[in-house]
């Protein structure tokens, strides 16, 4: 009598090799192994995580940000397994970006300057921080704004925003402040009837956002 039988454990084919994933995103491994005698089954340890008949790994579940330790274990027909450990370390390298992309903005002396700033990121905006906080400042929703008078002039300065992940980026950003508001008569002047040959003495007054440089007349 002869008996045959299969001792022999089937085996990866390569061997997986540990993978980083980016977060929020999807994965997708494919394991490969061989056998003797007939193809192998698939399995895995946790149910954040599906492996097919044909040894395809996909998470069914969000990725928490962490490092996943699976045991995944491979099975021929006469139930000879084996195993091995493999890791997916999660990260977030992505920098945050602004969108959409600020403008430069002109303004008119004497108003509150008021702007909103926008990002997006994978994982979640930190804040916002600007590197002129002597006459502005910007809140944890990208709300810029002055806290001072603004004076005639250009104003350069860097906004800079971080995610949770502590990834950085940033952009120039201009203001410039501007006369736009003309002077004005106060009181408007009403018209006069003066006799004639008599001189004419009349004060005309006026007002003005920044302030008047002179008079003239046709």
């Amino acid at each position: 009598q002869v008996m045959v039988q299969d001792t022999v454990l089937p085996r990866f084919d390569p061997f997986p090799t540990n993978q980083t994933v980016e977060a929020n995103t999807t994965f997708i491994y494919d394991f490969n192994a061989t056998d003797l005698i007939s193809e192998v089954t698939f399995g895995v340890n946790d149910t954040a995580f599906n492996i097919n008949s044909t040894g395809g790994l996909v998470n069914s579940s969000p990725l928490q940000f962490r490092t996943y330790v699976l045991n995944i274990t491979i099975n021929d027909s006469s139930n000879n397994k084996n195993f091995t450990y493999f890791q997916i370390s999660i990260q977030d390298t992505v920098i945050p970006k602004f969108d959409p992309l600020p403008t430069n903005q002109t303004v008119n002396y004497g108003d509150n300057f008021v702007y909103d700033m926008n990002a997006t990121d994978n994982i979640g905006i930190q804040n916002f921080s600007i590197n002129y906080t002597s006459l502005f400042a910007i809140n944890v929703t990208g709300g810029l704004y002055n806290i001072s008078t603004l004076e005639l002039g250009v104003y350069i300065f860097n906004i800079s925003i971080n995610d949770t992940s502590n990834n950085r980026n940033s952009t120039f950003f201009q203001i410039t402040i501007q006369d736009l508001t003309p002077p004005r008569f106060e009181p408007q002047p009403t018209n006069q009837t003066v006799e004639y040959g008599t001189d004419i003495n009349y004060d005309v007054n006026t007002t003005d956002n920044v302030a008047v440089q002179n008079y003239s007349i046709n």
